[in-house]
């Protein structure tokens, strides 16, 4: 009797909000891979080939072969001459790659990048998010609506938000029905069969696909719900015993957090990084060109990363930006961790630093809900675990609509057929 109540509920639960689930699962597959996808098809955008003297193995950015880059203040003013008066450039993010392009921060768009050759000097082509990852976000997180100005209701945002708490019961219900009654039956729910026609095929997909995603897929709703109810956000953050803080709010490690933050986190990232303060950074006074003083300007960023470099010699990045950078590291499970310093904007001094272990558990909190959500948190292997298991959150609400219309078109036909028989003997009645 409860199998049946729960059937009834995962299926009334899935036929409203099916579509919406396929949505968003297949579009969040389809951003998965998006920097290797770009990397791929646009090297020329991120990737520098290191000037070298003699025709020998580059081993890394101090190998002999390998010209030391130009000081970060002159690749900084080549960018500002590439800009409008009304852009600045707000940080510098420096890969342990020697082949990654410098990637430097600019005040607008949001999250806006662009590359620099670190040996020649030459800015790089634009990087903007090519329109099809841009659809596929804006569907990901509000089916395509758009924020109100005037702060009325985020319609796309509400029903994303409410499809994936949804998503969630029904993969409970789903393992609770997938259960098998006996232990023999285990086996053959585990598997696929791909020669029984596709109407066995649909089921065998559907219970096999359904439970071998299903981790994978709670996971990943469970943190992406903090994106979209602050109720929900409050309340998770508690179950682990941290308070939330503020969307914006930064703590030692790279504070990332609402819709912004998985935009930025999504699009042009290597590791990601402080963009640093507000400032026009970029320009020098008197709202001019300036090229002098924009070399000025950012004189003691190379200073600052020397230091950082020098002092963590494993890292994977460095962003440097106005009084602040943060030094990522390799870490497994939170992969946007790093360990956060202060540094006098004028002599390039350092005067402070808050490692990530000393970092408040709201900001490490943040960086592994991302982790999680984006599936990053055990590298590539996660990450490709991920996209197959929000491949199979796409396309399950879509053989369930098979099963369902197949099983209603079925009962129609055999309760037709079943008025046919007994029309005869209603008919001889007939005085």
């Amino acid at each position: 009797m409860m199998r049946k109540a729960i059937k009834k509920i995962h299926l009334w639960m899935s036929i409203p909000f099916g579509l919406i689930i396929s949505a968003v699962c297949l579009s969040g597959a389809a951003l998965v891979f998006e920097v290797e996808i770009l990397e791929f098809l646009y090297p020329e955008r991120y990737f520098v080939e290191p000037v070298s003297g003699e025709n020998s193995p580059l081993s890394g950015e101090n190998s002999p072969f390998v010209k030391t880059p130009l000081p970060v203040n002159i690749l900084i003013g080549n960018v500002v001459k590439t800009l409008p008066d009304t852009i600045s450039v707000t940080s510098v993010s420096i890969s342990a790659d020697p082949r990654r392009a410098y990637r430097a921060g600019l005040s607008q768009p949001h999250r806006a990048t662009i590359c620099v050759n670190q040996f020649t000097g030459e800015v790089l082509p634009p990087n903007p998010r090519p329109g099809f990852f841009m659809i596929m976000f804006r569907m990901h997180r509000w089916l395509m609506d758009s924020m109100r100005q005037d702060g009325g209701l985020f319609v796309g945002k509400l029903l994303t938000g409410w499809s994936t708490l949804v998503f969630v019961l029904i993969i409970l219900s789903g393992l609770t029905i997938w259960i098998p009654r006996r232990l023999k039956t285990l086996k053959t729910s585990l598997r696929i069969s791909l020669n029984k026609g596709f109407r066995r095929f649909n089921y065998d997909f559907h219970l096999a696909a359904g439970f071998y995603a299903a981790l994978l897929l709670l996971a990943m709703s469970l943190t992406g719900l903090t994106y979209s109810f602050p109720w929900y956000r409050t309340a998770f953050y508690r179950v682990f015993g941290v308070e939330a803080s503020p969307y914006g709010a930064r703590g030692g490690a790279r504070a990332e957090g609402g819709d912004a933050a998985e935009n930025g986190s999504r699009g042009g990232r290597e590791g990601g990084g402080s963009r640093g303060g507000g400032g026009r950074g970029g320009r020098g006074g008197g709202g001019g060109r300036g090229g002098v003083a924009s070399v000025t300007d950012f004189s003691n960023w190379q200073n600052v990363y020397g230091q950082l470099k020098t002092a963590n010699p494993n890292f994977t990045q460095i962003t440097v930006s106005n009084g602040t950078a943060n030094v990522s590291f390799p870490h497994f499970g939170n992969r946007m961790a790093s360990d956060q310093y202060t540094f006098d904007a004028t002599s390039g001094e350092l005067t402070g630093s808050t490692l990530y272990r000393n970092a408040e558990k709201s900001s490490k909190m943040r960086g592994w809900i991302m982790s999680v959500h984006f599936g990053t948190w055990g590298g590539m292997l996660t990450r490709i675990l991920s996209f197959l298991a929000a491949l199979a959150g796409g396309l399950l609400p879509l053989s369930g609509y098979c099963m369902w219309l197949k099983r209603t078109i079925s009962r129609r036909r055999t309760r037709r057929k079943a008025a046919l028989r007994t029309l005869p003997l209603r008919t001889a009645n007939i005085p």
